[in-house]
């Protein structure tokens, strides 16, 4: 099955179904949640910059610093400000080799710009907003379901 791989710095928040190919550069401790599972948060680069890859239970035992690795059906979230990588139920995270890789650091694409956070706070207030007594139907000029991630973001 052929995978179509996109870069760090073409992810989006909130995006599903995408596969990274990355190295690894640092494994962090892992903290335990009210629920007992185990979340790591690993950075992750290609050549394109770095980000945080949070990684539960075994699959955040399984990488080292200098993995290469890829995420296939994985997923992007936001979490204290700050979007990351997951690999999700669905996903699957695979180590493809050892330390040759060119990536860069900057920029981190983990760091929420201020135009992203405007986008998150406008979503979150339209999740939010009660629906006024048409019958539910999207008020004008906004589909169902919020912003799109679409366009307008990564370019400098």
């Amino acid at each position: 099955m052929s995978h179509q791989f996109v870069h760090l710095k073409d992810l989006r928040p909130m995006q599903k179904n995408v596969n990274v190919h990355f190295i690894v550069l640092e494994v962090y401790d892992p903290t335990r949640t009210k629920d007992g599972n185990e979340v790591r948060n690993v950075s992750i680069a290609d050549r394109t910059g770095r980000m945080t890859l949070a990684l539960w239970n075994d699959h955040g035992r399984q990488v080292h610093p200098g993995d290469i690795c890829r995420v296939l059906n994985g997923l992007t979230t936001v979490f204290k400000q700050e979007m990351t990588l997951n690999v999700g139920k669905n996903g699957e995270l695979q180590k493809t080799g050892d330390f040759m890789m060119v990536f860069s650091e900057k920029p981190n694409l983990s760091e929420m710009t201020p135009d992203m956070l405007a986008k998150m706070q406008e979503m979150n207030a339209a999740k939010a907003a009660p629906q006024s007594g048409s019958g539910g139907a999207p008020s004008a000029g906004r589909a169902r379901g919020g912003p799109s991630f679409s366009s307008g973001w990564g370019k400098t």
